[in-house]
């Protein structure tokens, strides 16, 4: 019986060691960084969103761009407003300088027959129109596309990041909140602006639909953030 004591002594002694030092001033301490480190780099990186688009609405460069077609029924989706555009269509963006480059082929092939398509981040240049004092603004015209942000452009060009991937590019502005109190009047502009054309411009054939395009901020770094959007000649704020 004493040899067991004996042997269990160290361990009791440990036990109640650690015990003290995990209420030393030293061990609440350590404990409390552990606790409040993790819950610090949550709440930075919460923060960091609103921060980033903050700082790209002050600094960044306005592009407007021209949405594709889009049916009104369709539009919304409860609170929100979901887009697309011209942009966002590949077989319009393989025409382009530098696209097979920066989406490699097998980038674009289905896996297996897979719904699965390895995603590719790429930068499309965007250049702005000649005439920068419409009302509505004249859309930005994509002019070629890189794998790597190009660093050295002209003034009147901006790189905007993009992402391929299963068969969709995505610019991360597609989606909207839009107050519920906006949604009938902004549906019946829609409606309206796409089942009115205009005249267009000499040399762009016949006829253009009714200008639906978006305003956005391009960063430095090719990441964007909506400003607003117009229907016709009438804009509406993000």
């Amino acid at each position: 019986m004493s040899n067991l004591n004996s042997s269990q002594q160290p361990n009791v002694n440990q036990q109640a060691e650690a015990a003290l030092t995990s209420r030393s001033p030293r061990g609440i301490a350590r404990s409390r960084w552990a606790f409040w480190i993790p819950l610090l780099f949550q709440s930075v990186l919460i923060l960091w969103v609103p921060v980033q688009a903050t700082h790209t609405l002050t600094t960044g460069q306005t592009v407007t761009l021209q949405t594709a077609p889009v049916d009104p029924y369709d539009l919304f989706r409860g609170y929100y407003v979901t887009l697309s555009y011209e942009i966002s269509e590949p077989s319009r963006l393989s025409k382009l300088p530098g696209w097979n480059e920066a989406i490699p082929a097998q980038d674009r092939e289905w896996r297996n027959g897979s719904t699965f398509l390895k995603g590719a981040d790429f930068y499309l240049v965007l250049e702005a129109p000649k005439d920068t004092t419409t009302t509505p603004p004249q859309p930005w015209q994509p002019v070629a596309v890189h794998r790597d942000r190009p660093t050295h452009l002209p003034n009147n060009q901006v790189a905007l990041h993009g992402q391929y991937q299963m068969g969709q590019v995505l610019y991360d502005l597609e989606r909207y909140y839009i107050p519920e109190e906006q949604r009938n009047e902004i549906n019946q502009y829609i409606s309206e602006a796409q089942q009115q054309p205009l005249t267009a411009p000499p040399g762009a054939g016949a006829i253009a639909a009714a200008p639906f395009v978006v305003d956005i901020k391009v960063g430095n770094q090719g990441q964007a953030v909506p400003l607003r959007f117009w229907l016709k000649d009438r804009s509406f704020q993000f």
